[in-house]
């Protein structure tokens, strides 16, 4: 795992307790030190790097949904497909959060007349063992 990139899991808030121990509890909503947008740009830099890790499609996922649905479809499931799927080959079959997303936001890739791509996500990972998306796969 590459440290100090701003895509580790070790660096997510929402971990340090587990990574400190004894650090108190935060109290209140999160402060959210990284504007997803301004990540944008350099994600397709990181996908190499990230590629078939459980970890980084989560963390990718958490990125997307604070911005635009309509991103998330145009740009996020090329994305979360690159992470996935090597060379034909599915790498991560399902994530925590994946099969949530994808159902959330199948409507707007449907919408958005891209669905064919978010098809073949899905149908892919359900070949791989997916169940949770088997009654969305063809």
């Amino acid at each position: 795992m590459t440290t100090g990139h701003p895509f580790s899991w070790t660096q997510d808030p929402s971990v340090s307790s587990v990574q400190n121990p004894g650090s108190r509890p935060v109290v209140g909503e999160p402060i959210d030190w990284i504007r997803a947008k301004d990540l944008v740009e350099v994600i397709d830099d990181w996908l190499p790097a990230a590629r078939g890790e459980v970890k980084s499609v989560d963390a990718l996922i958490r990125i997307l949904r604070k911005l635009p649905e309509e991103m998330q479809v145009t740009r996020g499931v090329s994305w979360v497909s690159d992470l996935c799927i090597q060379d034909g080959r599915v790498t991560v079959k399902q994530s925590w959060l994946s099969n949530n997303w994808l159902k959330e936001i199948r409507t707007t890739a449907n919408e958005l007349d891209e669905l064919d791509e978010w098809q073949i996500l899905v149908d892919s990972l359900v070949v791989a063992g997916n169940e949770g998306l088997a009654p969305y796969s063809r």
